[in-house]
């Protein structure tokens, strides 16, 4: 597996302090604007090294314990756990800090560490996966360093090796092919549309584009609508 660079999101606190931790760690790692479409302070991409495997989208949204709490009842909460995780995108709530600590001095005392240990199951059955962190930057950068690493390793690809879409035309490159079949695994994305954008653009610029949300080059290519665009990155988001 391929693992692409971290990007940290401009409007996560201590963005540049992070990059910078993550980088002293050996992963690369660059500071952009994410999609504000429902969460993620963190993504990469995990690409395969043979054809005929998805790539993996990975979205990693940060919190405290007195965060978690004000998202789940402000939204926010489930607005990140609407979408859940896939073959093609995982999902992860990283919690940051002590929950014994930051409960003790949240709003909401009334919140007991179990409370919030039966959210976080919750949160885990919508198909959100919890890994945890202690409190600081270095600690977050040895967790976010560790799990970019783990998503890297073959032995634990199985939940990458879904089956792929059958196609109906005929392809001359079985390539093309397993590349469009990645595609069609994307909400919209039929085999005409992804046989499109995979021929002007490539699988790699589909993908950074999604995960980044940008839309113009995905635009430029003919027969694709702003539809198919937005849901490929509410998809991603």
């Amino acid at each position: 597996m391929i693992l692409h660079s971290i990007t940290v999101d401009t409007r996560e606190r201590d963005a540049q302090e992070i990059a910078s931790a993550l980088a002293g760690r050996g992963v690369p790692t660059r500071v952009a604007a994410l999609p504000n479409n429902g969460g993620g302070d963190f993504r990469w991409l995990v690409e395969p090294e043979t054809d005929g495997q998805p790539w993996l989208a990975v979205t990693v949204e940060r919190k405290t314990v007195s965060d978690l709490l004000a998202s789940a009842n402000d939204g926010r909460l489930a607005s990140f756990t609407a979408t859940p995780s896939s073959a093609v995108a995982l999902r992860v709530l990283l919690l940051h800090g002590d929950p014994e600590r930051d409960a003790r001095y949240s709003r909401y005392d009334n919140e007991t560490p179990e409370a919030i240990d039966n959210l976080l199951v919750s949160v885990q059955t919508d198909g959100i996966i919890i890994i945890r962190s202690a409190n600081g930057i270095t600690a977050l950068a040895d967790r976010l360093a560790t799990f970019w690493r783990w998503t890297g390793k073959d032995e634990h690809g199985s939940y990458r090796r879904p089956a792929l879409p059958i196609t109906e035309q005929v392809y001359l490159s079985q390539r093309e092919r397993e590349a469009v079949r990645n595609l069609m695994s994307l909400p919209g994305f039929g085999e005409r549309r992804s046989r499109d954008l995979y021929r002007e653009l490539g699988l790699r610029a589909i993908y950074e584009d999604l995960l980044a949300g940008e839309k113009k080059r995905l635009l430029g290519v003919r027969g694709i609508g702003k539809g198919v665009v937005d849901g490929g990155i509410r998809f991603f988001a």
